[in-house]
């Protein structure tokens, strides 16, 4: 039953994306204190749900699709209730959570849950449609650096910048995952960007986000928000175009999980040199 839970809430899937509430937090100023535990676990309960109700949607889907993770509700044309309790379940502390925290924390948390409800449950549905499953996708995820920010006592300008700024990344990295699923969403006429599009096509808008990030890396250095933003995405950049060159010229396009895993892994390194920075360097922001 453990195992079950584990795979219903997906909680090694998602854990690492708990970084964007404490960059959040983080960025805004230097005062760091007990709030943020308390918004990290509001974060925590709003992602646990986002795969959960994915995964009682999904369900299907997962059954016949092999190359899924493994979803413990696959294959069930009813659902006992307490997994149906199971999957509506964390929304309940996230939101009272909002209530404790921050004004405008409780709209951020619903409007997370919303867009997660969106995203897999019918009518919407948005993940069946190819774009609009693109964005809601990395749109369920900004409001974590969103609810992150609004806490920090210290908090400055620059919030929507900085959502562009993380919000790219989660786009480029949907991209390198649609990419990676291509054949198999292709059999299973699933409506990605690569399948609706091409894979020619599909790697000409990673090479456009790749611009933007650059170009809203060049707006934070000018406006003074974020000194070492630029240096930060400019290795970025270059890691990203070397592994796509890469792929593209040796693999025929084809990208393989090995190569996204690889990507999510180089992510999250310059992610930590990131955070590292922060730290080192004290408050960014112009008061």
């Amino acid at each position: 039953m453990l195992a079950d839970a584990t795979g219903l809430y997906r909680v090694r899937g998602f854990f690492h994306y708990l970084g964007l509430v404490a960059l959040g937090y983080l960025i805004p100023g230097s005062a760091v204190d007990g709030r943020l535990i308390v918004v990290v676990g509001a974060g925590f309960f709003a992602l646990a749900y986002a795969y959960a109700v994915n995964n009682y949607f999904d369900r299907d889907t997962a059954d016949r699709c092999a190359s899924r993770r493994k979803n413990p509700l696959a294959g069930q044309a009813s659902i006992h209730p307490l997994y149906a309790l199971a999957v509506v379940a964390p929304a309940i502390p996230a939101a009272l959570l909002g209530l404790c925290l921050a004004p405008g924390s409780f709209a951020i948390l619903l409007f997370a849950l919303a867009i997660s409800t969106a995203y897999s449950a019918p009518p919407l549905r948005l993940k069946a449609r190819p774009i609009a499953g693109f964005v809601s996708n990395a749109l369920i995820f900004i409001p974590l650096f969103c609810l992150g920010w609004v806490n920090n006592p210290t908090t400055g300008p620059g919030l929507g910048w900085f959502s562009l700024f993380f919000c790219l990344p989660l786009l480029i990295m949907e991209v390198y995952h649609e990419l990676a699923e291509a054949e198999t969403d292709r059999r299973e006429q699933i409506p990605t960007l690569p399948v609706w599009l091409g894979e020619r096509a599909a790697l000409a808008v990673l090479a456009g986000l790749y611009t933007a990030l650059v170009v809203v890396a060049a707006l934070l250095a000018a406006l003074a928000l974020a000194p070492i933003a630029a240096t930060y995405l400019t290795w970025l950049y270059v890691a990203g175009s070397i592994t796509m060159t890469w792929a593209f010229h040796r693999k025929q396009g084809r990208f393989s999980p090995r190569l996204r895993g690889f990507m999510r892994d180089a992510t999250a390194v310059f992610g930590l040199i990131f955070l590292l920075l922060r730290l080192a360097s004290g408050p960014w922001l112009v008061h």
